[in-house]
C-alpha cells in the first residue's frame, strides 16, 4: 500500500453539536500510528465494510489501494491496478488484471514464486482452455504445445503479399522490351535501341544500336549474349548483334525486308541452334550464331514466342493479314500445326511451367496443354493482353499490357501480384534474388524485393525432440511423419520414415534419392536364378583355369588336374557369374523399357535415344540424345 505522508497536527472535520472534533487533534503518522491513526486511515479510504484483521474489504476503484475482501463481490474478484500501486501483496487473490505491465521479483501460480522465475504448478496451462495453449508437465519433464502449431521465428508468408516494388532504373525512354541475365549481369533492351546493363549496384548503357530503333529480344546462346533489333525507316531492317564481354557488340546478321512490316519478336535455343522469330516471315535459325537460314511456317505467319517443351520446340504464330493464329511444333526439321484458331485472338507468348505448356494471348486469355497437342483455356483476365509469362518463387506470373502482373500457384486460379502503374509489362526475370520487370511507357525497369520471409533464428536442441505430426524447418507443408528440410513446391527435400524404410527424398512427390531398407526387407544377390548352363559354363571355366595352372607339374606327372573341383570352387564360380549377370548392361534396339531389371543395372536404348538405370524398382532416365 502506498505510504501516507507524515502530517502536522490537525483535525478531521467531523464535529459534535458543540463544534469540537470527534477525533480530536492529533499528529500521528497515518501508516504506523496508533488506534487513532488506523481509524483515521479507515475514514480516509474505506467506503464500505469493516476492518478484518490485516485485510481491508473491497473499496472504491477511485482510491489508491484495492485489496479484495474475504468474500469479495463480483466486481472485486480481481486485484485491479490503476497505476498507483507500489506493491501487491495478497495471497488469496484469484487473478490479476492490470492496465500497465506489472513487474515482479518472482511469480508463482498455485505455488510459491522464486525470485526471477515464474513457478507453475503441475498441469498448469498458459493460454485459452479450448484453444492454443502451453501446458507444464513436470512429471514427464515436458513443455507441451496443445491445439496449435509452433513457429520458431517469424511466420513466412506467400511471395507477393508483403514485398515492395521500386524503380531500379529509369531510362528516360519509352519502353524496356526485354531483360536477360548474362555473365552475372542483368541486361535490358529498350525501344530507343539502347541496351543497358546492371551489375548489381548500378545501371549503365552497354550498347547503342542506333539506327536500330528497337531492341526487342535478348538470348544467351553458347558463350555469347545475342540481341535483336529492327527499324522501319528506309525499309524494314532486322539486325542480330552478339557480345562475349558485354562491351563489343558486332553485327552477326542483318536483312533488309523492303517496305513490308517485319521485325524480330522472339528468340530461343534448341538442339544447339539459335532460333529467331519474325513478325510475318516465320523463323530463322543458326548453328553458329553467324549464318542464318529460313525455317518458315505457312505464308504470312510470324513467331511471337518460342519455347522448348518435352524436348521439342514450339512457336506461337499470328497472321497479320487474316488474324488467324496457330501453335506450331518443330518435328524433324519441319513445323507442324498443333493448334489453329481463326477467332482473331493474337498469341503473344509461350512458356513451360510445372510440366505444362502455357500460352498468353490478347483479351486476357491464357491457354494450357499437358501434351502440346490438346489445348484449353485456363483463365480470362479481361480485356488486357498477356505479354509475357515467367516463374517466380514457385508461382507462374503473367505480365500484361495494362501494367499489371498476375500470379497463380496452380495455373488455374489467378490474382493480382503487382500493379506497376505503367502502360505495360513486357518482360519479367529473377536476378540476384529479386524480381525485375521491363515496363513501358516510361522506359523503367522496376524491381520487387520479397521481404515477406524472414529466416528464423538458429535453434539447438539438447536431448530429444519428439514431433507427432510434421516438423517443418522449410516453408512448405510435409506429410505425417516427415521432416522437411527445405521448402518450395519444386525444391522440397525431406527425411521420412516410409513403409519400407527411411529415405532422403528430392522434389516433392518424387522418388527417394537415398533410401535405407530394413535388413528384413533385403534380398541378397540378384533376384533371378541361374540356369544349369550358367553353372556348367562356370565349372568348365574353372577346369580350364586349373589345367593351365598345373601345366608345369604335368611334365613329371601324368595328365590330371592337381586337385578335384570342390563345392567351394563351384560356389565361387556361381557368385562370379551372378555378379556378371546383374552388372551386365542391357542394349535395346526397340522402343520401351525392359520388363524388369536389377538394382543398378543400365539400359541403353538406341531406338528411344536414352540411357536409364534400374533403381528403387523402376527404370529411371539418366540421359537422352
Amino acid at each position: 500500500m502506498k505510504k501516507m505522508p507524515i502530517v502536522e497536527t490537525h483535525s478531521h472535520g467531523d464535529y459534535d453539536t458543540t463544534g469540537d472534533s470527534l477525533l480530536g487533534d492529533h499528529h500521528e503518522n497515518h501508516e504506523t500510528g496508533g488506534l487513532d491513526a488506523i481509524a483515521a486511515l479507515a475514514g480516509e479510504v474505506i467506503t464500505s465494510g469493516t476492518v478484518d484483521g490485516d485485510r481491508l474489504p473491497a473499496i472504491s476503484t477511485t482510491k489508491k489501494g484495492a485489496v479484495p475482501a474475504v468474500t469479495p463481490a463480483t466486481p472485486s474478484e480481481f486485484l485491479r491496478d490503476t497505476g498507483d500501486f507500489e506493491h501487491i501483496v495478497q495471497a488469496d487473490c484469484g487473478g490479476l488484471e492490470t492496465t500497465a505491465t506489472p513487474e515482479f521479483s518472482g511469480l508463482g501460480i498455485n505455488v510459491p514464486g522464486a525470485e526471477n522465475s515464474a513457478e507453475l504448478a503441475e498441469g498448469a496451462t498458459i493460454g485459452d482452455a479450448t484453444g492454443p495453449r502451453i501446458k507444464y508437465n513436470k512429471a514427464a519433464a515436458l513443455i507441451e504445445v496443445l491445439d496449435a502449431d509452433l513457429n520458431v521465428g517469424n511466420t513466412p508468408t506467400i511471395p507477393g503479399t508483403g514485398g515492395t516494388w521500386s524503380t531500379s532504373y529509369d531510362s528516360a525512354g519509352t519502353k524496356i522490351h526485354c531483360v536477360a541475365e548474362f555473365e552475372g549481369k542483368l541486361y535490358a533492351g529498350s525501344e530507343e535501341g539502347i541496351i543497358y546493363v546492371y551489375d548489381g549496384s548500378s545501371w549503365t548503357p552497354a550498347f547503342d544500336a542506333t539506327p536500330a530503333s528497337k531492341i526487342t529480344a535478348l538470348c544467351v546462346f553458347g558463350s555469347k549474349l545475342y540481341a535483336c533489333g529492327w527499324q522501319s525507316s528506309g525499309g524494314t531492317i532486322t539486325t542480330v548483334y552478339s557480345t562475349a564481354d558485354g562491351v563489343n557488340w558486332p553485327t552477326v546478321w542483318s536483312n533488309n525486308w523492303g517496305y513490308i512490316v517485319e521485325g524480330i519478336q522472339s528468340m530461343a535455343v534448341h538442339d544447339n541452334k539459335l532460333y529467331v522469330g519474325l513478325t510475318q516471315s516465320g523463323v530463322y535459325y543458326s548453328s553458329d550464331g553467324a549464318a542464318f537460314s529460313s525455317s518458315s511456317f505457312a505464308a504470312g505467319y510470324g513467331a511471337a514466342g518460342l519455347c522448348v517443351f518435352n524436348g521439342s520446340l514450339y512457336a506461337v504464330a499470328n497472321n497479320m493479314a487474316s488474324g488467324a493464329t496457330k501453335i506450331y511444333k518443330l518435328v524433324s526439321g519441319s513445323w507442324s500445326a498443333v493448334y489453329t484458331d481463326a477467332a482473331g485472338i493474337d498469341l503473344n507468348c509461350i512458356y513451360t511451367w510445372n510440366g505444362k505448356l502455357y500460352v498468353g494471348a490478347t483479351a486476357g486469355k491464357i491457354y494450357a496443354s499437358a501434351d502440346g497437342a490438346t489445348w484449353g483455356e485456363v483463365e480470362d483476365l479481361g480485356s488486357m493482353g498477356v505479354l509475357c509469362l515467367r516463374e517466380y518463387a514457385g508461382l507462374l506470373l503473367a505480365g500484361c499490357n495494362n501494367g499489371t502482373v498476375y500470379q497463380s500457384a496452380d495455373g488455374l486460379a489467378w490474382a493480382s501480384f503487382y500493379a506497376s502503374g505503367e502502360a505495360a509489362v513486357y518482360g519479367i526475370l529473377e536476378y540476384g534474388g529479386s524480381l525485375y520487370a521491363a515496363t513501358g511507357s516510361a522506359g523503367k525497369v522496376n524491381v520487387y524485393t520479397d521481404n515477406t520471409y524472414v529466416p528464423a533464428p538458429n535453434e539447438t536442441v539438447y536431448g530429444h525432440l519428439t514431433v507427432h505430426g510434421q516438423f517443418r524447418p522449410g516453408d512448405a507443408p510435409g506429410v505425417e511423419g516427415d521432416i522437411l528440410l527445405s521448402g518450395g513446391a519444386a525444391h522440397a527435400t525431406w527425411l521420412a520414415r516410409g513403409a519400407t524404410g527411411q529415405y532422403v527424398g528430392g522434389v516433392t512427390g518424387g522418388k527417394p534419392i537415398l533410401k535405407v531398407i530394413p535388413a528384413s526387407d533385403v534380398t541378397v544377390g540378384p533376384t533371378s536364378t541361374l540356369e544349369a548352363t550358367d553353372v556348367q559354363a562356370a565349372i568348365e571355366e574353372l577346369e580350364d583355369e586349373k589345367l593351365s595352372t598345373s601345366s608345369l607339374t604335368a611334365i613329371a606327372v601324368p595328365f590330371a588336374p592337381s586337385s578335384a573341383i570342390d563345392a567351394s570352387n563351384v560356389q565361387d564360380a556361381i557368385e562370379e557369374v551372378e555378379a556378371e549377370k546383374a552388372a551386365a548392361p542391357i542394349i535395346k534396339l526397340d522402343t520401351g523399357d525392359p520388363v524388369s531389371g536389377e538394382e543398378g543395372q543400365l539400359c541403353v536404348n538406341t531406338y528411344n535415344n536414352n540411357v536409364k538405370i534400374y533403381a528403387d524398382g523402376s527404370w529411371r532416365s539418366l540421359a537422352t540424345w
